[in-house]
């Protein structure tokens, strides 16, 4: 068994087999930055941690050899303690800013957000129904992983951050780039892959907070070619037609957003950094798979880029697979209508979430077809309860259809939540039977608003999303009725209708933390406070 310490880093659990380099020569490895104690120095002085098993503490008593710990023994201790890293909402820091101007330019992302999602889901049926289309309209994305950077770590946890002025996506992370590391604020997304950030040259670069990332000051730097395994993840007509095996050409990358947003420039390895904010430490993750967008336009003004929280092979977790952290990570949002200046907590690695909610939290798996958009993280819904009581809607109003159109997504980057119409007017025609207040004028889009005056409490019916396992995702009343404006006593519904597919949106998470279990197929969820986490 592992020798037990009372050193926080002992903790943590180090380990990966180091896999081989999308380039010859780099070796995959995540580091520590931190004391000499426990830890070996590489070559550019950074400090990688030793567990006792990992220096010989752990030889079998029957033949002497080292023993690498069981999957079991890595969660059970990644429970023990956590890394946490801060997640910010685009308003984070803002109380002075108007609510009402702020929910209307959410809304307003929000319909860029579903058109965009409506292009891909149209782009994965071109795909399916005719692939070499497919290829001269876009990129596609392939089933294979990239090589898996190395891990000291069994888990690390951020911070998840929502920023007001930041123009794009809805929460971000604080990210530091390349050898020296430098600091950039990229959006994460559950509904994207990649990693990119806007790199020098700029042909076209969108406004950012910050200087833009200058690769040739990087010693970390190291750009892909065509004839790399990487490079067939993002598979492009310069690449397609390159024959040259001993002067190969750059690996180009291009992703279309569906909408006017998109970012193009070149594959590359590179380090990533985060700060931990439950350790005076930092960690370096080196070689991972990144875009250096040289051209890049849309809704992403003052983020420097966008880390990918998505499925597909080349997202942040996918490339940390094989590591002892895993594909798996959580987060927990903050209900930022109270407290603007309260961050939300974003981990990888299971052991955080479920240390907290092990009794407590359910499960649901994802579900797929072969139709289906790769990135999406999709849920299996068997109906919404209003006051405990099933609403009659047909179970198929949530799924995929055979052709890969609808179905229903959790999702980190739109608002509010928008049902499938036929679902929305049930749920629209059960508030409206048992809601006696008086109606008040629409905000906006948001239909259905009540007038609360002179009420110090404002109860209104529960709603829960029951899935096809039978678990229930009671969303507190706060999540599902919003007060556009916190002088007034209006209460609008902040769910809507929409053609296309379903999504559950990061207002309805607040205050429940998710634990995306991609090992096992399946989202956890508990209802806590995360501000308290």
């Amino acid at each position: 068994m592992i020798p037990s310490s009372n050193s926080q880093l002992l903790l943590l659990l180090a380990l990966l087999t180091l896999s081989s380099a999308a380039t010859q020569g780099s070796v995959p490895g995540i580091y520590l930055v931190t004391d000499e104690k426990n830890s070996t120095k590489n070559a550019s002085g950074m400090a990688m941690i030793q567990p006792d098993y990992l220096r010989g503490g752990m030889a079998d008593s029957a033949c002497g050899d080292v023993q690498t710990p069981s999957r079991r023994v890595l969660l059970e201790e990644s429970m023990k303690t956590s890394l946490k890293m801060e997640l910010k909402h685009r308003d984070h820091g803002q109380p002075t800013r108007n609510r009402r101007s702020l929910l209307l330019e959410s809304l307003k992302r929000d319909i860029t957000r579903l058109q965009s999602f409506q292009k891909r889901v149209s782009e994965k049926l071109t795909a399916s129904a005719n692939p070499e289309a497919y290829l001269e309209m876009t990129n596609s994305s392939s089933t294979k992983s990239p090589p898996s950077p190395s891990s000291s770590w069994e888990e690390v946890d951020s911070t998840v951050e929502s920023g007001a002025e930041l123009g794009a996506g809805e929460y971000f992370m604080d990210v530091f780039v390349g050898n020296p590391p430098r600091h950039f604020l990229l959006i994460i997304d559950t509904g994207s892959d990649l990693t990119w950030l806007q790199c020098k040259p700029c042909k076209a670069c969108f406004d950012q907070s910050g200087p833009v990332f200058d690769p040739s000051q990087s010693t970390s730097f190291k750009i892909i070619p065509c004839n790399a395994a990487a490079c067939d993840l993002v598979v492009h007509d310069e690449c397609r037609d390159n024959s040259s095996k001993t002067s190969p050409k750059t690996c180009k990358y291009f992703y279309w957003y569906g909408d006017s947003s998109r970012t193009s420039g070149d594959l590359a390895l590179e380090s990533l950094s985060v700060s931990l904010s439950d350790h005076p430490s930092s960690l370096e993750i080196r070689d991972m798979v990144i875009g250096c967008g040289h051209s890049n336009k849309g809704l992403f003004q003052g983020a420097g880029g966008l880390l990918g929280l998505g499925q597909g092979a080349l997202s942040f977790p996918s490339q940390l697979r094989s590591s002892p952290i895993g594909q798996s990570f959580s987060y927990c949002l903050v209900d930022r209508t109270n407290n603007l200046s309260v961050s939300s907590a974003i981990s990888f690695g299971a052991g955080f979430a479920l240390s907290r909610h092990f009794d407590q939290m359910r499960f649901t798996p994802f579900v797929r077809t072969n139709n289906s958009v790769e990135t999406f993280y999709y849920l299996g819904i068997q109906g919404i309860k209003i006051d405990q009581e099933l609403l009659p809607i047909p179970a198929e109003r949530f799924a995929i259809a055979p052709n890969g159109s609808g179905g229903t997504i959790i999702d980190s980057g739109t608002t509010l939540t928008y049902l499938n119409r036929d679902a929305y007017r049930a749920v629209e025609s059960a508030f409206l039977a048992r809601i006696s207040y008086p109606r008040a004028d629409p905000f906006d889009i948001l239909g259905i608003c009540y007038n609360a005056t002179g009420r110090t409490a404002v109860p209104f019916p529960t709603l829960s999303i029951v899935f096809q396992n039978g678990a229930e995702l009671d969303l507190p009343q706060e999540n599902y009725f919003i007060q556009p404006d916190p002088q007034e006593a209006k209460h609008c519904l902040a769910i809507l209708p929409t053609d296309g597919m379903s999504i559950i949106g990061n207002f309805q998470q607040q205050n429940i933390h998710f634990l995306y279990d991609v090992q096992h197929a399946r989202l956890g969820f508990a209802n806590t406070d995360c501000s308290a986490l």
